[in-house]
């Protein structure tokens, strides 16, 4: 699954797919850059709308832009407005956008399941820049290995 370049990507995508209403808006994004993984996040209390142009922000001081963050990390580059702007500009160009909606009605489910696919693809095979360590965590009786191809 390649997903959807962001620099083609309108209001639209974020609101619709195949013309159905992609509700509530809640899930996993994942960013990938020539077809690897670069980025996980999780949209659970904010709809996809809301979260995902937050990680463009390149304001210094904006807490939500955390792709961003992450890129200059990786690029062992001081996160400073100048190389914020520059991730920005990288990011707009080179990312593709992967959406993956959880449509149940209970917000509290929303949000633990959000959290659980997010979790498992932190520490799973995949290399994004904001990998968490895999030996914080582990569940023997999760035997979940990747469900999507992404």
């Amino acid at each position: 699954m390649s997903g959807i370049p962001l620099k083609s990507m309108t209001h639209s995508h974020y609101l619709f797919h195949d013309s159905k209403p992609i509700f509530p808006g809640n899930g996993v994004y994942i960013f990938k850059i020539n077809n690897k993984i670069v980025y996980i996040g999780k949209s659970g209390s904010r709809s996809f709308i809301e979260r995902i142009p937050c990680h463009l922000d390149f304001r210094e001081w904006a807490w939500m832009n955390s792709l961003l963050k992450a890129y200059c990390n990786n690029n062992k580059l001081e996160i400073n407005e100048p190389n914020l702007i520059e991730a920005s500009e990288e990011m707009i160009k080179a990312v593709n956008l992967i959406l993956i909606n959880f449509d149940t009605p209970v917000i509290k489910d929303i949000k633990s399941s959000i959290t659980q696919l997010e979790d498992i693809l932190l520490r799973s095979e995949l290399t994004p820049w904001n990998k968490r360590n895999l030996n914080l965590y582990t569940n023997p009786n999760t035997n979940i290995s990747l469900l999507i191809n992404l």
